[in-house]
């Protein structure tokens, strides 16, 4: 048992150290720079900022994957769903979206000594999202939101020092909520999002892990419809982190998007700087019984200005959104 007290502590230390490089959700948000809560407009919104739903008008569905890096940076598959709800329900009652994650982070640390590997840690974490988005608007260009989030956790952990080698695992889970705000004044948008409300806690074989309470305001300025310029708060209070963006459409179906992720930060390993590219084919028809009406294919690229270890310094995240 002290050899994988050992190794628990190391990994989880190393697991701390390594988790700071990470990104959020949806290749469009992450290539403005993670600058999204004041933004807000698409099937994104449900991670981003619940309060907007009611300004969401068409019904979508969006999957972003990381096609990078997968082991080390968080959010490996995302799914937004905004289904179609009547005007009237929707008026009285308000609106919903559904949203899922998947995520598996793998690392390993070894320690060398007289040419052969003395000791050995090998860990795997696995997280999974379900939850419910609801927004209402309260009075006209004002709205708030909530998301309930039910996560799943599950640690995997081998620990080896020469010829002795043990394992353990454990899992547990968590309910999170969110709470958001959202205003829409002139050419300018506001957001609010309060994440980890509640301060969920996690318990791994027998350490503590727990999400901390993130403030971040965000605001969007629309100088017409086919710019946008976000500027967004990280983490209000504590870290502060600065993120920005911008994204300009050409000829109706194409956007450039470039942006600043945590350029402040404290911690060097989470700073990236960001751009993509994105396409809108209109008018798409799936074996004549799928009609879409617009359809988004979006990249994204952040540059990790000081990626830990061997990793790779970029991360590429692609994503598809229908909008029916």
């Amino acid at each position: 048992m002290r050899l994988i007290r050992i190794g628990l502590f190391m990994s989880i230390s190393f697991f701390i150290i390594v988790s700071t490089t990470y990104a959020c959700t949806g290749a469009r948000p992450l290539a403005m720079g993670g600058a999204f809560v004041g933004v807000a407009d698409d099937a994104n919104v449900t991670y981003w900022n619940p309060a907007a739903l009611p300004y969401i008008s068409k019904p979508q569905i969006t999957y972003t994957g990381l096609i990078h890096d997968r082991d080390v940076i968080n959010y490996d598959d995302w799914v937004s769903l905004i289904p179609f709800i009547d005007d009237n329900i929707e008026k009285d009652v308000g609106s919903f979206g559904i949203f899922g994650m998947f995520n598996r982070d793998k690392f390993s640390i070894d320690t060398v000594g007289s040419g052969s590997v003395l000791f050995n840690v090998d860990e795997e974490w696995e997280d999974a999202w379900v939850g419910l988005s609801y927004g209402r608007e309260i009075i006209e260009n004002f709205s708030m939101g909530v998301n309930v989030r039910f996560t799943q956790k599950q640690y995997k952990l081998k620990v080896a020092v020469g010829s002795l080698s043990a394992g353990a695992e454990d899992d547990d889970s968590a309910v999170g909520i969110d709470l958001a705000m959202y205003y829409k004044w002139d050419k300018f948008t506001f957001g609010l999002l309060v994440q980890d409300l509640n301060d969920p806690e996690y318990k791994i074989l027998g350490s503590i892990l727990r999400y901390k309470t993130n403030v971040r305001p965000g605001v969007a300025y629309r100088p017409d419809d086919k710019t946008i310029l976000s500027l967004e708060l990280y983490d209000v209070g504590d870290a502060n982190n600065i993120r920005f963006g911008a994204e300009r459409w050409f000829f109706n179906n194409y956007a450039l998007r470039l942006g600043g992720y945590n350029l402040n930060s404290n911690t060097k390993t989470s700073r990236a700087v960001t751009g993509g590219l994105g396409i809108k084919i209109p008018d798409v028809n799936i074996y004549e019984t799928i009609k879409i009406k617009d359809l988004f294919v979006d990249y994204g690229l952040m540059y990790w200005t000081d990626m830990i270890g061997d990793y790779e310094d970029f991360t590429h995240i692609l994503s598809i959104t229908m909008q029916f």
